[in-house]
Formats: C-alpha cells, structure tokens, sequence
C-alpha cells in the first residue's frame, strides 16, 4: 500500500544518505548532521563530487501526483508500484570528467538499475541545467 511506500522511503533516504557520510548513531544525528535542504562536503561514495545535497524524500502530494499523471491511466491501483525515486540525493561535479569519476565510483559501489543520461545538449531544461540519473538498490 502508499503509506508503507513512503515508510519504506523514509528509511531509504537514511541509508541513502549514510553511504555518504561517516554513519551517525541515530536518525536524529543524521538529521541534525545533514538536514533537508542541505549540502555536504564529504561524500565518501563519490569522492570526485564538488558536493551532495539532499533533498529529502520525494513529498506524498509529489508522489501521488506523479504515480496519478504517469501511471494512473495503464495501472489504476496499482500505479504506486512504478515511483522508483522516493530516496533521493544530488551529487554536483565541477567538469564532465569528473561526472565520469563519479559514475565509475557508483557503478562499483552500488547495484546500479538505470541510467538516465539528460547531461547531452538536446535534453538541457529550461534554466540550462544537465544531469544524469542514477537509480540504484539499497
């Protein structure tokens, strides 16, 4: 069901963000040690990164928003079964060589599902931001 989902995402994001950072004693270390909204400095899973930010987990109204627009249509109840970026954390890399770093530095560490390259000139939003998106199993 959604809520146990979003449960489920909560706990997501924390080991998200442990693999990033030295591993505090509890949640409430790791909030007061890195908190929504924030970047960190050390990111020990991608040591080539300028910096990681999190921006907590993917709201309930935006999840439910996306699971109704994206998959509502074609899964009805179901649709809650494809949002597959609840957890989420923000890597930022000076250059495009270490972007590359990085991605070498995930694929070894994590069990990587997809990757979604929008870095190429065609795919640049509106404010001329690029990424890659990398959806991995914790």
């Amino acid at each position: 069901d959604f809520e146990s989902l979003l449960t489920a995402a909560q706990r997501a994001q924390a080991v998200l963000l442990m693999t990033f950072i030295d591993a505090p004693k509890n949640f409430q270390e790791l909030d007061r040690r890195w908190p929504i909204g924030t970047k960190h400095s050390c990111a020990r899973a991608a040591p080539s990164a300028a910096f990681a930010y999190n921006p907590g987990p993917k709201s309930k109204q935006a999840a439910c928003k996306k699971a109704q627009v994206q998959f509502g249509p074609s899964e009805g109840p179901r649709r809650f079964m494809h949002l597959l970026d609840l957890a989420r954390l923000s890597l930022v890399f000076k250059d495009s060589s270490m972007l590359r770093t990085g991605l070498e530095h995930i694929l070894d560490r994590f069990e990587v599902v997809q990757v979604r390259n929008h870095y190429q000139p065609q795919m640049q939003g509106l404010l001329g931001e690029r990424w890659v998106e990398v959806l991995v199993v914790l």
